[in-house]
């Protein structure tokens, strides 16, 4: 068995080189981006939705303009401005299917 590579464990810091460190710091750092996002509450880990008439629609915009006024994601916790987007059928508003 004397061709068996070895298992030389995991690498340590001092195995990469300074290239390969610098690409590490910069996704660590990507990291505690998004998790600060995460926290502020400006990203979700799941996409948001609506419901209406028993329907759930996922939401794929976070910013909007519907009949010439801007609106956010969380205008849609207007029954009725939901209830106008889905009869427009605007494509950020995709029906799940059960």
């Amino acid at each position: 068995m004397a061709n068996e590579k070895q298992n030389p464990g995991p690498a340590t810091s001092d195995d990469l080189t300074p290239r390969e460190k610098d690409l590490l710091a910069i996704i660590e750092d990507m990291g505690k981006q998004l998790e600060a996002k995460k926290m502020d509450g400006l990203t979700s880990a799941q996409t948001p939705t609506v419901t209406h008439k028993g329907a759930t629609y996922e939401v794929t915009a976070q910013k909007f303009n519907f009949e010439g006024t801007d609106y956010t994601i969380e205008d849609l916790k207007d029954a009725k401005l939901v209830a106008k987007l889905i009869d427009k059928k605007v494509g950020f508003l995709v029906k799940r299917e059960a």
